[in-house]
């Protein structure tokens, strides 16, 4: 239906928002959703108490173009597509609760077991295991929350999914499509405190508890997903008849976390791709800046053979004249034409180039290994010679 946002606003600030959903067709929360999209002020808490009693109440003026169209359809807040549930997917679905059956299904019949086994206490019975319902209930309520489960476990069935026994001490759960999904179904009830009568005169009195149970049910799915995730008894509409949707939340919460774990099972593989991507790159970068190093390395051993190949041929030149040299001189530049070779790494490095490289040998110190750091040893200096850049004065 459309109304107008002038004649909407009035029939709000006349009406509660609940009676005037009921009187348009629709649900009560999507008619808040309309006045907040359209930006129409509604009624605070307490107002209509405030009215009751005859007390002044303030009303905020409705801004914008008065004349605009609202659109109101029914269920406009409930979008089984939404859900993770097609419209049509489970058409012919129905829920019935049977009054106090004989034949319960097996797990409600073993939580009716365990709840009526329970102590009668002034507070609720509960039950929780792998074999039971999550259950939480005043003892005057445990055969309407036993019908209620038996409902629901007959009716799983037919959206294709099941309830299963816990293993391990773990809770007894819906498997839907492989999906693990938990509920519970507790009574709303508050509890004030008293001291009793054989304890007023102790110095350290005891508590006691007396609770207020309300009557009404409340069945929660547990976990982290996006979806309704609750149901209750209401003012118009009991939890008897919402079990349709009880049992399409839980297909629509199964569903959701399955996509919820998949994005996160996701996530987790991008997370792990890159940290493989970027440890990779950290190996290549440290690769490179050690081929760096001993490359640098290799090309100053070069350039040092490079002077030391000059500096020996000078000396040639120089000392070798008419007259022959001492045999102490010729043994000297011996070694040193040995040890002037050894500083060369060309050879080494052409050989290792035509021959080609292993994987994992470009990692390799290529500077100290071409480099050959000892000094050459010759029969006739075995044991004689210094340390390689240490004169030989200096060990006198």
């Amino acid at each position: 239906m459309e109304i107008s946002r002038c004649e909407l606003y009035r029939r709000v600030w006349e009406v509660p928002l609940n009676k005037l959903a009921k009187e348009f067709g629709v649900s009560d929360v999507g008619m808040a959703k309309a006045c907040r999209r359209h930006k129409i002020p509604t009624p605070p808490v307490g107002h209509w108490m405030k009215v009751a009693h005859g007390k002044p109440t303030l009303k905020p003026q409705l801004p914008g173009t008065p004349e605009t169209m609202v659109v109101l359809e029914p269920e406009m807040h409930r979008s089984p597509e939404a859900s993770g549930v097609a419209a049509d997917e489970f058409s012919e679905l129905k829920v019935k609760v049977r009054v106090a059956p004989e034949d319960l299904a097996s797990f409600a019949a073993a939580t009716q077991a365990q709840l009526l086994k329970a102590k009668a206490a002034a507070g609720p019975v509960y039950c929780k295991g792998p074999s039971v319902f999550n259950c939480s209930v005043s003892a005057g309520q445990v055969q309407r929350a036993v019908s209620l489960l038996d409902a629901i476990e007959r009716a799983l069935s037919e959206v294709g999914a099941k309830v299963v026994r816990g293993k391990d001490n773990s809770p007894l759960h819906i498997d839907v499509e492989g999906e693990t999904v938990l509920f519970s179904l507790t009574e709303k009830y508050s509890r004030s405190s008293f001291i009793p009568e054989s304890e007023r005169k102790s110095p350290f009195p005891r508590y006691d508890y007396e609770y207020h149970f309300s009557g009404d049910l409340k069945l929660t799915i547990d976990g982290y997903f996006d979806g309704r995730k609750s149901w209750s008894d209401g003012v118009r509409e009991r939890l008897d008849t919402k079990l349709a949707e009880v049992v399409l939340g839980l297909v629509a919460a199964g569903r959701a976390m399955r996509k919820r774990r998949q994005e996160r099972e996701a996530e987790h593989r991008k997370w792990e791709e890159e940290a493989r991507i970027r440890a990779e790159d950290e190996s290549r970068q440290r690769k490179l800046r050690a081929f760096r190093s001993h490359f640098a390395h290799e090309a100053a051993a070069w350039f040092e053979h490079r002077q030391a190949v000059a500096y020996l041929e000078h000396l040639r030149n120089c000392a070798v004249g008419d007259e022959a040299l001492p045999g102490p001189s010729v043994r000297w530049l011996e070694i040193a034409e040995a040890c002037v070779a050894s500083l060369d790494p060309l050879p080494t490095r052409l050989q290792l180039l035509r021959k080609g490289y292993e994987p994992g040998e470009w990692d390799a110190p290529f500077g100290s290994v071409l480099v050959d750091e000892a000094l050459p040893t010759s029969p006739f200096v075995e044991g004689t010679l210094a340390p390689r850049g240490r004169p030989s004065w200096l060990n006198r």
